[in-house]
């Protein structure tokens, strides 16, 4: 029978995060019982640079206008003309992406579709200005070297193309069990849809024999993409496989977190 076992981690949006809070405390995993662990990839495993400085996004201008100049200037000279009411279709179908909440690489196409190159350019450089964050890491170590009970995987919104450029920080993982998104070649489903997790759905069942008898333990940062799976799971009926949402805030809290359902992976290195 299909179960979800939610952890739901909150924290206040100042400088430091209250401590984890469990909604619902799962029991220990039955150790003979596979665990599929699978990871969403931004701000779990890698974390952006472009966000760094205590300027938030003026500190990000600061480094586009640094790297960019002429693309950012001219752009920035089209806003403030657009807002006179001149009109740029690019802003206006700019405006719609935001509210559809677009991935990068939909940012990218409409600036290569009008001819901003490097506009571009400077979206895909901030998308892959990124570097590992050293707890998780740490974390993904110890669960790899638990064969035969652990098996990792990935399910997130980046790119393949992304995905391709970072495959080094990703050899631990079950290439079977990881799902991006290839833009490129027109798939457009992203978390929380629930096409996107049908599709995980489907190389779970595949990889681990239908899914029976199969307990998967999701990490993701937000709290619609550990409910989106899970509804997702309750939709197939030919799911039989047991599911834990964990909603990350930080190493420290996933490992606590891992260790609660019975998953060892003792106090990671703290995050940098």
């Amino acid at each position: 029978m299909k179960k979800l076992l939610s952890i739901g981690l909150f924290g206040l949006l100042i400088w430091a995060p209250m401590a984890a809070e469990i909604l619902y405390k799962p029991t220990n995993l039955d150790s003979s019982q596979p665990v599929k662990v699978l990871f969403d990839i931004d701000d779990v495993i890698l974390k952006h640079t472009w966000r760094k400085g205590i300027l938030g996004k003026s500190s990000i201008m600061a480094q586009a206008m640094a790297t960019h100049p002429v693309a950012v200037t001219r752009s920035l000279a089209k806003m403030a003309l657009y807002k006179m009411g001149y009109k740029y279709p690019m802003f206006d179908e700019l405006k719609t992406l935001r509210k559809q909440k677009a991935v990068g690489h939909q940012y990218i196409n409409l600036f290569k579709k009008y001819n901003e190159n490097g506009l571009a350019a400077l979206t895909q450089e901030m998308m892959r200005a990124k570097s590992p964050i050293a707890g998780t890491v740490s974390i993904i170590q110890k669960l790899s070297k638990m064969p035969g009970i652990i098996t990792l995987g990935i399910a997130s919104n980046m790119s393949k193309a992304d995905f391709d450029h970072f495959s080094g920080h990703f050899t631990a993982f079950e290439p079977a069990l990881v799902h991006v998104v290839d833009y490129q070649s027109g798939d457009s489903d992203k978390k929380p849809s629930k096409a996107y997790f049908d599709k995980v759905i489907t190389k779970v069942k595949t990889q681990a024999k239908n899914g029976n008898g199969t307990t998967i333990v999701f990490v993701d940062d937000k709290s619609e993409n550990i409910h989106g799976f899970n509804e997702a799971i309750q939709a197939d009926s030919s799911v039989q496989f047991d599911y834990v949402g964990i909603q990350f805030t930080s190493p420290e809290q996933l490992a606590e977190d891992l260790q609660t359902l019975g998953i060892n992976v003792a106090t990671p290195v703290a995050a940098q």
